[in-house]
């Protein structure tokens, strides 16, 4: 489950730093996300969330059947 986490917060920080070039003076890899690329870094994370839900319920469901 952990690694599954670690994997959706990557994925997410990658597509935040893809929409944008502003970045922290303190932190090159930290993605200043403001205007309307906040509308479509919200939907990324939350259509992305919900296909990993989707495949751990299909996980939990096939160890169910074996």
């Amino acid at each position: 489950m952990k690694k599954m986490v670690c994997f959706y917060q990557a994925k997410c920080e990658i597509y935040d730093r893809s929409l944008t070039d502003l970045r922290s003076p303190y932190d090159k890899t930290e993605a200043f996300i403001v205007g309307e690329a906040k509308k479509y870094s919200t939907h990324y994370a939350e259509s992305l969330k919900k296909r990993f839900l989707n495949g751990m319920e299909e996980l939990k469901l096939k160890d169910r059947i074996k």
